[in-house]
């Protein structure tokens, strides 16, 4: 095994790239795995609020458009029970 004091610069400079490409191959890995750019803040902290709040607002307009689809029914129920009373 050799030692750290024994290594040139090339050799410290080749370990260092090293190190560096496994960060980048463990970052992509796991951009791939969630099939998003944004995995926690350190990725990009301006990009992580601004997803965050696209996704919340997104839960939002589903909520709500479930509920006006809900209404839609209750309405729809309500003026054929009405038609019935009136016939």
């Amino acid at each position: 095994m050799t030692r750290i004091g024994s290594l040139g610069t090339s050799q410290l400079r080749a370990l260092n790239r090293i190190q560096q490409l496994g960060r980048a191959i463990s970052q992509n890995t796991q951009r791939l795995a969630t099939l998003k750019r944004i995995n926690s803040a350190k990725d990009d902290p301006a990009g992580l609020v601004s997803a965050t709040r696209l996704e919340q607002e997104l839960t939002a307009a589903e909520a709500a458009s479930q509920n006006v689809t809900q209404a839609s029914a209750l309405i729809s129920t309500a003026d054929a029970s009405a038609n019935e009373i009136i016939s």
